[in-house]
């Protein structure tokens, strides 16, 4: 016998949809829906700062980046991104260790569009963020972002510094994808601009 007369078995099945739908967002939003090849790093280290007074020691843990200065949390990444990987290299030649994340984000692009995209959408994508510490007199956060790609457009499941670029005086960036793929990157007046790209062989 139904315990639930005429419209009350109706509208609880619709609450039970709601609540469902709800909780599938949550773990959408969450990015428990991202590609299971995703390779999620541990990192922690010293950003070398000779030239700057106390410690700073980045952490890469549970997918989310932090930055201490002495002990004391200076910097945390945005708690909607997941982050998959980071290092820390002198990618641009001027001297000072930068901070590389490979980031999971909602949306191609940040706050600043293109003027010919009208919309930005909300499906996660990864990005490539370059970060410095910014200047004692300066305002704002610990770091300060140097450069942000929009979505990278091609599946990244390891990144790592190489060798310097050949007439470049600066590091390479080595991403390799899921198949195998694997290509060479380096910071060619501003931002990355990729020098080599080597295909996987077809067996």
């Amino acid at each position: 016998m139904c315990r639930f007369p005429g419209g009350r078995l109706f509208e609880a099945a619709a609450v039970g949809i709601a609540a469902a739908l709800i909780f599938l967002q949550s773990l959408w939003l969450d990015g428990a829906f991202l590609p299971r090849w995703i390779l999620w790093q541990e990192r922690e280290g010293v950003l070398e700062e000779p030239s700057r007074q106390g410690q700073f020691r980045y952490e890469l843990r549970g997918r989310y980046f932090f930055l201490y200065r002495d002990g004391e949390r200076i910097y945390e990444a945005p708690g909607d991104w997941r982050i998959q990987d980071v290092l820390t290299d002198d990618v641009n030649g001027d001297g000072k260790q930068e901070i590389v994340m490979l980031a999971w984000r909602r949306g191609n692009y940040g706050d600043h569009m293109p003027s010919w995209v009208e919309k930005n959408d909300t499906s996660f994508s990864q990005h490539l963020f370059v970060y410095t510490l910014r200047d004692e007199d300066e305002d704002g956060p610990a770091l300060r972002a140097l450069w942000m790609s929009s979505a990278l457009g091609f599946d990244v499941r390891t990144m790592e510094s190489g060798g310097e670029v050949r007439g470049t005086g600066r590091p390479s960036l080595t991403l390799t994808g899921p198949d195998g793929s694997v290509s060479h990157w380096a910071w060619l007046s501003w931002g990355y601009r990729m020098v080599e790209e080597i295909s996987v062989r077809q067996k």
